[in-house]
């Protein structure tokens, strides 16, 4: 054997791939997503191990039929394989040890993570190597017949990204392939376990083929069977391969259009949308999805001067779990423009990125084939087509508008150059940062030079040729044009929050600290507070910039009973990440302390949560809690204050109770004694949660009885507003509706967001 791997060592192109591994073992070390062992450096040690072992292993059979050096088939596939798993455990021992040095990211299941994909995909492949160079008797073909089958694969698996649903891949030699860079938590489940026994199969029927067929004489497969119970062990290899293979739907390997249909089982047929829905989130809800899709095709076709061909697909899935075990994105949206599909997780009605996904797709009739999107010398441009999304759907960020927010990072010195982010520096940057700036933008353009010039320079991103002037010249344009917005203060505040997230290649193992925020948050909820603490440490300590890490890990040490250092997070966030994370955190100190020490605790570290510092939905969401407190307008009674705890918080052990505490806001309602702000703050809460359990009738009966003026700030009246308008639209009185939204876009109080978002809503009734 030893003589055999000298002369496998001996191959040219052995020790060509010898020396190209130590380059790879080095390119590893250069980001953040493959310095450690993980998902992202098993994923490139399984794609170039394989290849270097197929390659290496399809010369194998001709080296010892040239030195005429008798070989078995099994010390054939045992001197490739050897070689394949030494490629692998170069890579691995370099990887692992400079990770280590660094520091360690959940090194088991980065072990795991290279057994499954780094070390099971060069192993099938040394077999199909093998195979193959004993299949045909010239090296030279047998190598094309070797080398050509990774790239026939992974052209596969692209067909299937462009004909189906999903974005994830499955594949015998890289593994698998999650689809979306912004899902950082890649999940290990036993999805990517009964794929790889599929494998475990195909490798048992290759190696046993070539036992049974090799003849030792000839050095040649031949038609004898030599091995009787290797064709057996072929049979049984084979049928396990099969059988994962056609149970790849019911496995969660593949899924189809029509599969993703039938699980989830509910559908919409309209002129310009079809709504299919998961069963779960009811057909009252679903109706309100599917009109809001129609309106919202109205509403981009005129705001791109287009008319949508065919009708476009809005798929929502129950939950992210669901979205992402059936296409493969979890926390991130996706639209397909070429198959006229968006793809969406539940989210209360209206649903606060289904425009921008319809806008993806409704660009299509200005781009070309084959992805219609952007793109120039055959690859999609990020800049361009997400910048389109935000400037269609321009209300969808928060109460700041894109040009504010642009201009806080401008002012900031946040503001990464436009060519990185029109060009392929756009996923180097955090997403918030690239899409907000992109989105500006795109706005400027359109506004600035009209829509038909913006379709045009969609189609490739020429800007020289629609424009005129360069894209930096562009850039100077706008970046004049942002320095005349006026922006709040505190809107610049938070930008220096915001926008100062690390991208997902700066943060130090990105997809392990996503899965342990997860899992920590998981414990809290679970009330297992010791190991959350441990996860969400660890969390903080890869990517300090995380603030709702931070705040978790707050809260994790509230609940030990260490309010000491709770506050000390809080005064960390504010040095290192500014005023507004450090609000965020003592948002969560101060309302885990009144839910577990009770209101005079509360108080003091609550007045610290400034609620300018969030955005408007929040802020008023603080000041509910301030008030309870008293901490904001008039004192309220002690039967108001518990029964907005037991609303908003819960009591200790127990959760918020919705049922208890408005049937506890309604005494407070009908009780004379009670002040004013007390009677008009239960009036409100009441008439919020009848609201979000769709009884907007009964809403609007409790909000006959409720005093604006008596509501003790402008946020909590502007939301009241909101909600009956709302709750006036889903009854069928328009005419009300538009009233009251068009008083919120008319509130110089209100933020522009909101004004924005009123306005929407106006459209969406005109």
């Amino acid at each position: 054997m030893i003589e055999a791997l000298r002369t496998v060592a001996k191959l040219r192109r052995a020790r060509g791939f010898a020396i190209v591994t130590l380059g790879v073992a080095g390119l590893l070390q250069l980001s953040t997503l493959s310095n450690h062992l993980g998902f992202s450096s098993a994923l490139v040690a399984g794609l170039f191990g394989s290849f270097a072992a197929m390659v290496v292993g399809s010369a194998v059979p001709d080296a010892f039929r040239q030195k005429k050096q008798s070989m078995t088939a099994g010390q054939l596939l045992a001197v490739s394989g050897l070689y394949a798993l030494a490629i692998v455990a170069v890579l691995a021992i370099v990887t692992a040890s400079a990770g280590a040095v660094r520091a360690p990211c959940a090194p088991v299941k980065g072990a795991l993570w290279w057994l499954l994909l780094a070390v099971m995909g060069p192993l099938v492949a040394s077999c199909w190597g093998v195979f193959a160079g004993a299949l045909v008797p010239k090296v030279r073909w047998a190598s094309r017949l070797a080398g050509f089958t990774i790239p026939a694969f992974v052209l596969w698996s692209a067909i299937r990204f462009y004909r189906s649903p999903g974005v994830f891949a499955f594949d015998p030699f890289f593994g698998f392939w999650p689809g979306v860079l912004y899902d950082e938590n890649i999940r290990l489940d036993d999805t990517i376990l009964t794929y790889r026994v599929g494998t475990l199969g195909w490798i048992i029927a290759l190696c046993s083929a070539l036992v049974a067929f090799w003849n030792t004489e000839t050095h040649k497969l031949g038609r004898k069977i030599q091995s009787g119970p290797a064709v057996v062990s072929m049979v049984g290899g084979a049928v396990l391969g099969l059988s994962i293979y056609f149970a790849g739907p019911s496995l969660g390997h593949r899924l189809d259009a029509a599969d993703i249909a039938r699980a989830l089982g509910g559908r919409i047929d309209g002129r310009r949308c079809a709504l299919v829905y998961s069963r779960s989130i009811g057909a009252h809800e679903a109706r309100l999805h599917h009109r809001d899709c129609e309106d919202r095709v109205v509403q981009l076709e005129r705001f791109f001067g287009v008319r949508m061909d065919g009708i476009i697909t809005a798929y929502i899935f129950d939950s992210a779990a669901q979205k992402q075990r059936m296409m493969g994105a979890a926390n991130t949206y996706i639209a397909k423009p070429w198959r006229g599909e968006v793809y969406l997780q539940h989210d209360a009605f209206p649903h606060p990125v289904l425009k921008h996904e319809l806008a993806h797709v409704l660009a299509r009739r200005f781009a070309e084939w084959p992805f219609y999107v952007t793109s120039k010398w055959g690859l999609p441009m990020p800049g361009l087509v997400e910048g389109a999304a935000v400037a269609a759907a321009f209300e969808g960020e928060s109460d700041a508008s894109p040009h504010e927010w642009t201009r806080a990072m401008l002012d900031a010195g946040l503001l990464p150059p436009l060519e990185e982010i029109m060009g392929s520096g756009f996923y180097g940057q955090a997403s918030s940062t690239s899409y907000t700036a992109a989105g500006s933008f795109a706005r400027f353009l359109v506004d600035r030079e009209g829509v038909a010039k913006f379709r045009d320079v969609y189609r490739d991103a020429d800007f020289l040729r629609v424009y005129g002037v360069s894209l930096q010249a562009l850039s100077e344009r706008w970046k004049a044009f942002l320095r005349s917005i006026e922006v709040p203060e505190r809107i610049r505040v938070r930008a220096r929050t915001r926008f100062r997230r690390a991208s997902l290649f700066a943060r130090a193992c990105p997809h392990e600290t996503a899965e342990a925020i997860d899992h920590g948050e998981t414990l809290l909820m679970a009330g297992d507070v010791a190991r959350a603490r441990e996860s969400l440490e660890r969390a903080v300590r890869n990517d300090p910039t995380h603030t709702e890490a931070r705040a978790m890990l707050a809260e994790a040490f509230v609940r030990q009973g260490d309010v000491r250092r709770a506050t000390q997070m809080a005064e960390e966030a504010a040095r290192s990440l500014g005023p507004s994370a450090a609000a965020r955190v003592w948002r969560r100190i101060g309302q885990e302390v009144w839910r577990w020490s009770g209101p005079d605790d509360a108080r003091p570290l609550l007045r610290q949560a400034n609620a300018d510092l969030f955005d408007d939905d929040e802020a008023r969401n603080i000041e509910v809690r301030q008030w309870a407190l008293g901490l904001l307008g008039a004192t309220p009674t002690t039967a108001a204050s518990e029964a907005a705890r037991d609303l908003l918080i819960g009591r200790g052990p127990l959760e918020p109770d919705v049922i208890s505490a408005v049937a506890r806001l309604g005494r407070v309602l009908d009780d004379p004694s009670s002040d004013a702000t007390s009677r008009a703050m239960a009036g409100y809460l009441t008439v919020r949660q009848l609201w979000r359990a769709r009884r907007e009738r009964d809403a609007l009966s409790f909000a006959a009885r409720v005093v604006p003026e008596d509501l003790p700030s402008l946020r909590i009246r502007a939301e009241y507003r909101r909600v009956v308008a709302e709750s006036l639209y889903h009854t069928g009185d328009l005419a009300g509706a538009r009233e009251g939204f068009r008083a919120i876009s008319e509130d110089p109080s209100r933020p522009t967001g909101t004004r924005d978002t009123a306005r929407d809503w106006l459209d969406r009734l005109r």
